[in-house]
Order: C-alpha cells, then structure tokens, then sequence
C-alpha cells in the first residue's frame, strides 16, 4: 500500500510469498486492512494469474478512521456477487481498438563497424498486436508520428484486464486516428470517460510534451450522428477523467482521438489506453 506524501512510512505492509491470498476461480474476495497512516494507492502482484504484471490501483476517496479493537469483522471473507457495473470499457488490446495507421519500416539497417548495433535504425523491432513495441531498454527503434504500444513502468500504470499496456504516439504533425468501438445495449444518456496513465504527481510532466489547447479531439460516431468534443489533457490525473454526457442509441459506437497541432509545433505525446462508457442513471 502506498502512503500520501504527508504520511508517508516506507515499512509497507503486505502479503508476503509465504501467506498469499488465494482467490478461486469465477469467484471475488472482500480483503480488510487496516493502517496507522492514509493510503493513495494499492498495488496487487497478481502471483500465477493469468495476468502476471503488477497492478496499481489509486484510492480517490480516503476511509474514515476506525478502531480495530472495535472490529471484529474478518480480515478475508467470501463475496456472494460483486456489485453489478454496467460499464463498457475498450482497452488498447481489445478486438475494438484499431489504429488507422501507416506502416513504418520495420527492416533493421545493414550493421558497421562494432557500436554499429547501439544506433537507432539497426535494432530489431518486436510487434505487440500489430503494433512496433516500446521495450524501455533504450534501444527501441523511434517512430515519430507512428502509434506504437508501450507496458507499465514506474511512471505508467495504463489499464488493462490481463495486461496493462497503452497506445501512444509522439506527434508533430496530424496523427493517424486510432478507434475505440463498442455497442451500447440502451437508448439514453452515457457518460464517456478516457483513462490517463500518468502514475506519478502531475508536477513531474514535461508541459511541452502535452498538445496544445484545441488540437487534440475526440470524435464521436453513432448511426448518421457525430459529436466532436475537446480532450484537454492538462488539468487530468491519473485514472479516469469524465469527456462528457451524449444521448445514445442501442447502437455501434465509434469513439476516435484526432490530433490537428498547429503550425510549427513542437512533437507531443497521446496517450490512447482506454475509454469508457456508463449509463447514467
């Protein structure tokens, strides 16, 4: 568990190799912990799952205060049912995403010379769902203006159900429109929410890396219907941050991110992870 900055006390307590939590199956666990300190987030090693990465989860609202010694609920205990989400989330390795993209070159260049293997354009590029890999070891190939897929580090904790990884590309001129599609079960209005990976205090954010006001969209698509709504990027933080509420139908829906910079701008970096759509009741 993670503490705040304000109370932070790095002799984390957690689960250790030896008294795992074992959850079965089809199946969900309600898990009590109780700390001397308030906590900002939890992160989950998921052990033998099927997804082995870690996963990292904020705490937007603080529990009350309360006294163990007044407690004597168990500390794990069986769920019946989970609460019901209607949700419906598109992640960046769901059959619904797709990247409108040009294809680079993935051909290494001929070696020369001994450190001739250290140079950008001779390294080998690994395809993860069809897109060129991010393999944070320093000698990924750059694709400026190209999407391709990066995994979570220390300051990108995307979503994901079985792996965490995102879409993003670094941009100096119209990107190739990447798409999130979905079809919504009901008529009514649904609120639309994008997943910003950003882990790590906002203060730590290259503000030059970050598009420009009213260049970077989201176009909405549905029947004969098209929404156009700004993404600004700027004022979010981590996790998920509402676009807006749209009247809809029980129909396909198509959700793509459109950067259009300005003249002369500096290369920028879009996040494509996750949307997400709920019914507001």
């Amino acid at each position: 568990m993670i503490p705040t900055e304000e109370t932070a006390e790095w002799s984390l307590p957690y689960f250790d190799d030896e008294h795992p939590i074992k959850i079965n199956g089809n199946s969900a666990l309600r898990v009590r912990l109780t700390t001397t300190y308030k906590i900002d987030g939890v992160k989950l090693n998921p052990g033998l799952s099927y997804n082995r990465e870690n996963l990292y989860y904020e705490l937007h609202e603080q529990i009350g205060s309360l006294d163990p010694i007044h407690s004597a609920l168990p500390i794990i205990e069986d769920v019946d049912s989970l609460p019901a989400d209607r949700s419906i989330v598109v992640d960046d390795l769901d059959e619904g995403f797709q990247a409108h993209r040009r294809t680079p070159s993935l051909e290494p260049s001929r070696r020369f010379g001994p450190f001739a293997w250290l140079i950008d354009q001779h390294t080998e590029v690994i395809l993860d769902e069809n897109l060129p890999l991010e393999t944070g070891f320093g000698l990924s190939r750059s694709f400026p203006n190209y999407w391709r897929r990066q995994t979570q580090n220390l300051m990108l904790a995307p979503y994901g159900r079985y792996r965490q990884s995102f879409a993003y590309i670094w941009a100096n001129l119209e990107s190739p429109v990447v798409e999130f599609r979905a079809t919504l079960p009901e008529d009514g209005e649904w609120r639309l929410q994008y997943h910003y990976p950003w882990v790590v205090p906002i203060e730590w954010r290259n503000e030059s890396e970050i598009p420009d006001d009213n260049t970077l969209s989201l176009v909405i698509s549905q029947r004969e219907q098209a929404y156009e709504t700004p993404l600004d990027i700027k004022p979010m933080s981590y996790g998920w941050n509402t676009v807006g509420r749209f009247e809809m139908k029980s129909d396909p829906v198509s959700v793509k991110i459109v950067y259009r910079p300005k003249s002369h701008s500096d290369s920028v970096r879009i996040y494509a992870d996750a949307i997400r759509w709920t019914p507001v009741d």
